[in-house]
């Protein structure tokens, strides 16, 4: 099997629903803007060279405080961290239900006992091993079983891979829950994207559909959203329905753990280990931050939310950060992210091959960095409620999606590469004493952005989970000493895919998911 699954997209429908001039200037302006600073220190560097340097200065400067406050919100977001994952949630679901009805009422806070839990779990050609273990751990759970529906989301273009599935899984899971669904999402459908958007949807209708011959109202499901390798704690769910219960307007908002890719991480390549913690760190920093927090990956929503909406954007790659941006234009504005502070598992990229493994590494990043596709409709949509939303906020919403983007893709360069370009192409300035200082500024500056990097290698221990096969204490060391790695994966796994997806969408190549193999560990 190959390790990367290419599915074709379909052209982005959502110029229909606005200008397609407008469309198509704010999915070409990132990339343009992205290119036109990675070329311009290059001319800048022959006829201004000094300013050139100024700016590097002023950025690696820049770059030290972002290190200093990110170490700092590492540090806070590990302790809220480990306090929720020490926390007896089964207690704190006893303080409601010893809550008399007025007092709940009074902070309007729902029995937690009339609460059911939906897990739609995708799934295209994963091996049956990743699925057990993914649905074993929602057995293993501690919340009541005949309040918890999972539905498998399967595609009918998986051919007899899927039917398979749905027999081995449905014999297996049989009775282990209140219900048990199949969906099979059709092939095909006009003006789809092949991806988990799509068969989620699919799957969220059939929920409603049985949710409604049950008499369960929509509004006291939660539903989770996981791909085929999460794996949930035992505690998620009831650490989930504490939160959902005790959120005033549950409905316009969705609920966030955090990520982290432990399920192979022992095995996993260093490169990979690297950018699973730099991801899961990025969660956790958002999660503290959480005025910007956006839901990613395995998250969870109200099922009335999900019905509002109109379920997951279909025809769109990254439909998980886009349910954020689509529920709060639906709600006009009046939608938040709540963040858990608990983990899920998911796998580090890993596969045989280390070229596999390195292909792989590159496309999910690529993926990842191609969620500069909501940035139309982040502008447009804003201009559109420019009366419900205040400027501000309308303002940070554009431009947290335009730094973002723009960041990805320019940073590594900055820090790397343009520093040196006045020196490299500019003889008379290579004489001059700005150019002599330069490296030991840009040195110095360098080397305490490190600061933030040790703080990473330390919060890097405390969230392994053991190794199975118990190596030696070099292993731990190694752990440690793959942050010297970043400077790589930053540049090659990291401003690469971001300038690559930014210039496909600038020229209207618009790309597919692509479906990362899965290894069973």
């Amino acid at each position: 099997m190959s390790p990367i699954t290419e599915l074709p997209a379909d052209p982005n429908i959502e110029p229909k629903k606005y200008s397609s001039f407008w469309f198509r200037f704010f999915e070409i302006l990132p990339g343009a803007t992205v290119w036109i600073a990675l070329i311009s220190p290059f001319i800048l560097a022959v006829y201004a060279p000094l300013a050139v340097t100024i700016f590097i200065l002023l950025f690696d400067v820049y770059w030290f405080l972002r290190a200093i406050s990110y170490g700092g919100v590492l540090v806070k977001g590990y302790r809220q961290f480990h306090k929720n994952v020490r926390t007896d949630w089964g207690a704190k679901l006893a303080q409601i239900t010893a809550l008399t009805p007025e007092q709940r009422d009074k902070w309007h806070i729902l029995p937690w006992e009339d609460v059911y839990h939906a897990v739609i779990v995708t799934t295209y050609k994963e091996e049956l091993t990743i699925l057990k273990k993914s649905l074993d751990s929602i057995v293993e759970a501690d919340y009541p079983k005949d309040r918890m529906i999972v539905v498998l989301a399967t595609e009918q273009r998986a051919g007899e891979h899927a039917q398979e599935i749905i027999r081995v899984l449905s014999e297996r899971y049989k009775g282990k829950f209140g219900k048990f669904l199949i969906s099979e999402h059709p092939d095909d459908i006009v003006g789809e994207v092949k991806a988990k958007g799509a068969n989620a949807t699919w799957a969220a209708k059939i929920l409603v559909e049985e949710m409604h011959k049950s008499k369960i109202p929509l509004s006291n499901v939660i539903v989770s959203t996981a791909d085929a390798d999460t794996r949930f704690p035992a505690f998620y769910f009831s650490c989930l329905t504490y939160n959902f219960c005790v959120t005033p307007d549950r409905v316009r908002a969705s609920f966030q753990p955090i990520a982290t890719f432990f399920n192979n991480i022992w095995q996993a390549p260093m490169l990979s280990r690297v950018l699973a913690f730099n991801t899961t760190f990025w969660a956790l920093g958002e999660s503290v931050r959480n005025y910007r927090l956006l839901t990613f990956s395995t998250h969870a929503t109200c099922l009335q939310t999900l019905v509002d909406i109109d379920y997951w954007c279909t025809s769109i790659v990254n439909e998980d950060s886009r349910q954020f941006f689509r529920s709060y234009f639906h709600y006009k504005g009046n939608f938040r992210v709540v963040p858990l502070f608990i983990p899920i598992y998911m796998d580090a990229v890993h596969v045989q091959k280390m070229r596999d493994t390195l292909r792989n590494l590159y496309y999910q990043q690529q993926r990842w960095a191609y969620g500069v596709e909501h940035f139309p409709y982040i502008v447009l949509e804003s201009h559109r409620l420019r009366r419900s939303i205040s400027l501000g906020r309308r303002v940070m919403l554009i431009w947290r999606a335009f730094d973002g983007a723009f960041s990805w893709a320019t940073t590594s360069f900055f820090i790397t590469v343009v520093g040196w370009l006045p020196i490299l192409l500019n003889e008379q300035f290579s004489s001059q004493v700005a150019s002599s200082n330069f490296p030991q500024a840009a040195k110095l500056l360098l080397s305490l952005t490190w600061i933030g990097l040790v703080i990473s290698g330390i919060i890097t221990l405390l969230l392994l989970p053991p190794d199975p096969k118990r190596k030696s204490p070099l292993s731990w060391a190694g752990m440690i000493l793959q942050w010297a790695f970043i400077p790589i994966a930053a540049i090659f796994f990291g401003a690469l895919p971001g300038l690559d997806a930014q210039t496909r969408l600038m020229f209207g190549k618009y790309i597919g998911f692509r479906v990362t193999e899965k290894k069973a560990v």
